[in-house]
Protein backbone atom coordinates (compact mmCIF):
# COMPACT_ATOMS: atom_id res chain seq x y z
CA UNK A 1 0.00 0.00 0.00
CA UNK A 2 1.46 3.63 -0.59
CA UNK A 3 -0.11 6.24 1.19
CA UNK A 4 0.62 9.94 -0.11
CA UNK A 5 0.04 13.30 1.59
CA UNK A 6 0.76 16.86 0.81
CA UNK A 7 2.50 18.86 3.51
CA UNK A 8 3.53 22.49 4.33
CA UNK A 9 6.32 21.30 6.81
CA UNK A 10 9.01 22.03 4.89
CA UNK A 11 12.35 20.98 6.66
CA UNK A 12 10.16 18.72 9.32
CA UNK A 13 9.02 16.83 6.35
CA UNK A 14 11.42 13.96 7.24
CA UNK A 15 10.45 13.44 11.03
CA UNK A 16 6.99 13.64 10.22
CA UNK A 17 7.61 11.03 7.38
CA UNK A 18 9.07 8.89 9.82
CA UNK A 19 6.32 8.96 12.73
CA UNK A 20 3.86 8.47 10.41
CA UNK A 21 5.08 5.72 9.06
CA UNK A 22 5.90 4.76 12.49
CA UNK A 23 2.08 5.04 13.79
CA UNK A 24 1.12 3.68 10.69
CA UNK A 25 3.59 -0.45 10.82
CA UNK A 26 2.08 -0.08 14.88
CA UNK A 27 -2.19 0.39 13.80
CA UNK A 28 -1.56 -1.67 10.53
CA UNK A 29 1.08 -3.90 11.09
CA UNK A 30 4.62 -4.48 9.04
CA UNK A 31 3.05 -4.72 5.13
CA UNK A 32 1.65 -1.27 5.51
CA UNK A 33 4.56 -0.02 2.81
CA UNK A 34 5.71 2.87 1.56
CA UNK A 35 4.36 6.19 2.88
CA UNK A 36 5.22 9.15 0.17
CA UNK A 37 4.73 12.55 1.31
CA UNK A 38 4.92 15.39 -1.03
CA UNK A 39 6.03 18.74 -0.02
CA UNK A 40 3.82 21.34 -1.45
CA UNK A 41 4.62 24.74 -0.34
CA UNK A 42 2.60 27.50 1.25
CA UNK A 43 3.09 30.89 -0.53
CA UNK A 44 2.15 33.84 0.42
CA UNK A 45 2.13 37.04 -2.08
CA UNK A 46 4.08 40.23 -1.11
CA UNK A 47 4.25 43.32 -3.05
CA UNK A 48 7.64 44.34 -4.61
CA UNK A 49 7.92 48.27 -5.55
CA UNK A 50 10.16 49.22 -7.89
CA UNK A 51 11.49 52.69 -9.72
CA UNK A 52 14.59 53.47 -12.09
CA UNK A 53 17.09 52.98 -9.32
CA UNK A 54 15.49 50.27 -6.98
CA UNK A 55 13.16 48.03 -5.28
CA UNK A 56 11.68 47.16 -1.61
CA UNK A 57 9.68 44.13 -0.71
CA UNK A 58 6.77 45.47 1.50
CA UNK A 59 6.26 42.93 4.31
CA UNK A 60 4.36 43.61 7.48
CA UNK A 61 6.54 44.05 10.80
CA UNK A 62 4.60 41.43 12.66
CA UNK A 63 5.81 38.54 9.73
CA UNK A 64 9.56 39.68 9.90
CA UNK A 65 9.17 39.33 14.01
CA UNK A 66 7.62 36.24 13.79
CA UNK A 67 10.55 35.25 11.77
CA UNK A 68 12.80 35.99 14.12
CA UNK A 69 14.80 38.54 11.34
CA UNK A 70 13.34 42.26 12.41
CA UNK A 71 16.39 42.95 14.44
CA UNK A 72 18.61 41.96 11.28
CA UNK A 73 17.32 44.35 8.34
CA UNK A 74 19.62 47.00 7.28
CA UNK A 75 19.36 50.67 7.05
CA UNK A 76 19.40 49.90 3.47
CA UNK A 77 15.61 49.72 4.32
CA UNK A 78 12.66 52.07 4.61
CA UNK A 79 9.52 51.66 6.93
CA UNK A 80 6.25 53.63 7.27
CA UNK A 81 4.21 52.44 10.44
CA UNK A 82 3.73 48.95 10.49
CA UNK A 83 5.13 48.11 6.64
CA UNK A 84 8.51 47.26 6.24
CA UNK A 85 10.42 47.64 2.85
CA UNK A 86 12.70 45.85 2.47
CA UNK A 87 15.92 46.81 -0.18
CA UNK A 88 15.73 43.93 -2.72
CA UNK A 89 19.33 42.90 -2.59
CA UNK A 90 20.22 41.37 1.10
CA UNK A 91 17.31 42.30 2.95
CA UNK A 92 14.78 40.98 0.38
CA UNK A 93 16.67 37.89 0.25
CA UNK A 94 17.36 37.26 3.89
CA UNK A 95 13.49 37.97 4.38
CA UNK A 96 12.57 34.95 1.39
CA UNK A 97 15.93 32.33 2.34
CA UNK A 98 13.78 32.58 6.13
CA UNK A 99 10.67 32.03 4.87
CA UNK A 100 11.97 29.24 2.08
CA UNK A 101 13.50 27.39 5.26
CA UNK A 102 9.97 27.40 6.86
CA UNK A 103 8.35 25.89 3.87
CA UNK A 104 6.75 28.99 2.65
CA UNK A 105 7.69 30.36 -1.19
CA UNK A 106 6.92 34.03 -1.56
CA UNK A 107 5.23 35.33 -4.86
CA UNK A 108 5.74 39.00 -5.64
CA UNK A 109 3.51 41.09 -7.55
CA UNK A 110 5.82 44.39 -8.92
CA UNK A 111 4.45 47.33 -9.11
CA UNK A 112 6.82 49.88 -11.25
CA UNK A 113 6.47 53.81 -10.45
CA UNK A 114 8.05 56.61 -12.62
CA UNK A 115 9.39 57.64 -8.63
CA UNK A 116 8.34 55.29 -5.70
CA UNK A 117 7.38 56.76 -2.56
CA UNK A 118 8.97 54.26 -0.44
CA UNK A 119 12.14 56.85 -0.48
CA UNK A 120 10.43 59.11 1.35
CA UNK A 121 9.91 56.85 4.09
CA UNK A 122 12.18 56.80 7.65
CA UNK A 123 15.05 54.61 7.17
CA UNK A 124 14.18 51.24 8.80
CA UNK A 125 14.19 50.39 12.18
CA UNK A 126 13.39 47.79 15.03
CA UNK A 127 10.77 47.90 17.37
Amino acid sequence: MEIQILTTLGDNTDRFTQALHDRLRRDFGPGIGNVNVVVEPQVQTYVHHQDSAHGWIEVPMHVLRDLGIAEHISAWSYRDGDLAYLEEDDDASLFRETMRARGIAVRLIVQHHTYSPVSNFRLYWAD
